[in-house]
């Protein structure tokens, strides 16, 4: 059932609940690794937390109507998801380049991986 079907939105109901539980989710899993259990200092839950990160923003992204070609739909909702966290790796860099005894990794490798598990993130949503 078409919920919201305007001009800048074409959406299911279904879609945005799945929209909201990834997004919640991915949000919960940061949080809870970050300031509870303290696990990005011990883990690689970065790759788990990439991961679902680049599920939730391509969701997002794919509630806009973007072109009735689903190859062009899918292909926006990726690039947009991967803008989004270079945009992100950038950030990264520059809050270790103002506090370089922080805790953020910023190697190439680090970078390469995680654009790496969000484009993965960002293809799982499609294939949803």
């Amino acid at each position: 059932m078409r919920l919201i079907r305007n001009r800048y939105l074409d959406t299911s109901d279904r879609w945005i609940v799945f929209t909201l539980l990834l997004s919640i989710s991915a949000l919960i899993a940061h949080l809870l690794a970050e300031y509870v259990f303290h696990l990005y200092d011990v883990t690689p839950i970065d790759r788990f937390t990439h991961g679902l990160s680049g599920m939730a923003v391509t969701a997002i992204i794919l509630n806009f109507n973007l072109s009735r070609n689903r190859r062009v739909y899918y292909t926006i909702g990726i690039l947009a998801s991967w803008i989004a966290f270079i945009a992100w790796e950038i950030f990264e860099g520059i809050y270790f380049y103002l506090n370089p005894f922080g805790m953020i990794q910023t190697n190439l490798q680090d970078t390469l991986i995680d654009l790496w598990i969000d484009f993965l993130g960002a293809l799982s949503t499609c294939f949803l």
